[in-house]
């Protein structure tokens, strides 16, 4: 088992901007996800891609996950919302800062 931290940018209101009053972020537990929903977060890390390498539009949303390894590592990568299963956008909760 381990925790896929989860952290949402971009959109309408630049999420996650230095400007931004808005911060979008959850967690979520590997265990309660499916052996699929595992594989596709594990081709991402695999990856190591970042969005500015996929074409966007101006308003999309982006995300960034990060999770510790069990040699202590420290993978992040990120995805665009449609590369990610439904429960991993779900853990994200809004925050006003």
């Amino acid at each position: 088992m381990a925790i896929i931290y989860v952290e949402r940018f971009g959109g309408l209101a630049c999420v996650g901007s230095i400007h931004s009053y808005i911060r979008s972020h959850g967690k979520i537990n590997t265990s309660s996800l499916s052996i699929e929903e595992l594989k596709q977060i594990e081709r991402l890390f695999n990856q190591q891609k970042t969005v500015n390498q996929f074409p966007t539009r101006s308003d999309q949303f982006k995300y960034q996950l990060i999770r510790q390894t069990p040699n202590g590592k420290i993978d992040k990568v990120e995805a665009k919302e449609t590369d990610l299963p439904s429960k991993v956008i779900s853990c994200i909760k809004d925050e006003i800062i």
